[in-house]
């Protein structure tokens, strides 16, 4: 078949060559290649090729931005194309009648004859559509294959829309990160088979989760379960999402439906979630039954030793607006918080209110010198600093402070950001850059966990502080250097720069000592 597509199209681009020699009437005058709006357009097309061409060279760009640009360029190289298309194919003039000699139009039937041959061999052989309204404008051979299996798909679920059918085709608009196609897909998935594999339930899932909708997220995880009880991945979500909406008999339900599934047994994580959740049961149920300043400083106190920072902010909050708008603790807290979660702006203003009705707390210090630190706001940080080094009781009570002070300074005269550490030098400001820069956008500033998206979704991220994972340099190092799972490689650091990762993971963060003074 494709030996045929091929030599119809050959012949079809001869006789569009052959034509013009073979009958004077058919031949049109040359374009001026002098015509600068020509010339103009041919530049830029061959401009944008070029740049998408070089994109993929560019190792300076994060992936996403550069599938940005690809984007970018290649919806304007089309428009280019279309331009030239235009301005090249100008309405031909009548041609003047002949007297006394019959006009041939057997070139041009014979063209049209290969043409309309052409077009039923072909059939629906043509460039597929990767969109609703749009069509394939891209010469790369991944994407154009990538298409090709939607259409391929598409065409199975129209002939035969069947479990396998359905499930291949959410799973690879789910993979292009086409989620709203995907969601469809899933959803008619589920109501048109049944049973519905317990995949598509937990697809819709996750796909309802992005969109913080929990009260779709619940039923179609419960759903999962219900056809699958050993989905672990099921089971794990479902028990942190009624965590986080409080309802800690279902969380610890589906912890313990967890630990008894196979593949399940003995995970320490899980083991620690559910003695998180003994330890914690008491201090809910004292909120429950006797609200109160004290029993929500104690629950929040409670989930802010177990790195849950973003559940307690939201007792410290209440704390604020149902008992007392004048705790310092609860706005250092919540200050503390906000700033670990990267807003920054927010932060230093809750952070200053704590600091004018405490000025010697040491932790709103730290925190509100970090926060200033991280807006480049040097000189304020450094002044906060260094009230937290005289209220700390000098320079060798004041731990890492005096180093943080020293590299604002640096900063200030204008030192780069990150730099190369030399062998004498003390490893900690230049790794705690190297690791903000790096690593904190999805594991937190801290260590302390997070999200990151994959595969269209959030989803969590370990936390390095106080991860027994983290004390292994080797493993540190082989997990940086190779990635894991949604983890890219970070091997195109130097080698300098990675083994201070690996010591302030190992030595600051396994230890918990990037949240102490």
């Amino acid at each position: 078949m494709s030996f045929i597509i091929v030599l119809l199209l050959a012949l079809a681009l001869l006789a569009l060559v052959a034509l013009p020699l073979l009958v004077r009437g058919y031949r049109d005058p040359l374009p001026d290649s002098r015509d600068p709006l020509l010339a103009e357009l041919e530049e830029e097309r061959e401009a944008l090729f070029r740049a998408i061409r070089e994109l993929d060279a560019r190792q300076d760009l994060a992936s996403e931005r550069r599938e940005e640009l690809r984007q970018r360029y290649e919806a304007k190289a089309a428009k280019v194309l279309r331009q030239l298309d235009q301005y090249q194919s100008p309405q031909p003039a009548p041609l003047p009648r002949q007297e006394g000699r019959a006009k041939s139009h057997w070139p041009l039937a014979a063209l049209l004859g290969v043409m309309v041959v052409s077009a039923v061999v072909l059939g629906n052989y043509v460039l597929p559509r990767v969109g609703p309204d749009a069509l394939i404008t891209t010469f790369f051979p991944e994407q154009l294959a990538a298409a090709r299996e939607v259409q391929r798909l598409e065409r199975a679920v129209r002939d035969n829309p069947n479990q396998t059918n359905l499930l291949a085709l959410g799973d690879i608009f789910w993979q292009l990160g086409d989620l709203e196609r995907a969601r469809e897909t899933y959803q008619r998935l589920i109501t048109e088979i049944m049973p519905a594999p317990a995949l598509a339930y937990r697809r819709l899932a996750f796909l309802a989760l992005q969109a913080q909708d929990f009260n779709a997220a619940i039923p179609h995880f419960e759903a999962a379960v219900r056809l699958d009880p050993h989905d672990l991945e099921s089971l794990s979500t479902l028990a942190e999402i009624h965590f986080t909406l409080g309802n800690l008999d279902q969380a610890v339900t589906n912890w313990q439906a967890f630990l008894a599934a196979p593949g399940g047994q003995g995970n320490a994580a899980v083991q620690a979630r559910l003695a998180m959740a003994a330890e914690l049961a008491p201090l809910i149920e004292e909120v429950q039954s006797a609200p109160s300043e004290a029993s929500f400083l104690a629950l929040a106190d409670a989930l802010w030793s177990k790195q849950e920072h973003t559940r307690a902010a939201d007792l410290y909050f209440q704390v604020l607006t149902r008992f007392n708008p004048h705790s310092h603790y609860a706005l250092s807290r919540l200050g503390v918080a906000l700033f670990l979660t990267g807003d920054n702006d927010n932060a230093i203003l809750i952070l200053e209110r704590a600091r004018s009705l405490r000025p010697g707390d040491l932790e709103t210090l730290l925190f509100v010198g970090n926060a200033y630190f991280s807006a480049e706001r040097y000189n304020e940080a450094i002044a906060a600093w260094q009230e937290y080094v005289t209220a700390a009781g000098g320079p060798e009570l004041a731990g890492r402070v005096p180093g943080l002070i020293d590299v604002a300074r640096a900063r200030l005269g204008g030192a780069a950001p990150v730099t190369e550490p030399s062998a004498a030098a003390p490893v900690t400001a230049s790794a705690t850059a190297l690791f903000a820069a790096n690593c904190a956008s999805c594991h937190g500033a801290l260590g302390q966990s997070g999200l990151m998206l994959s595969g269209g979704v959030q989803v969590p991220v370990p936390a390095l502080a106080n991860n027994p994972n983290s004390a292994d340099p080797a493993l540190v190092r082989t997990v940086l250097l190779q990635g894991r799972g949604a983890m890219p490689s970070f091997a195109h650091l130097p080698a300098g720069q990675l083994e201070q990762i690996v010591v302030y993971v190992t030595e600051t963060l396994y230890p918990g000592e990037a949240t102490r003074p």
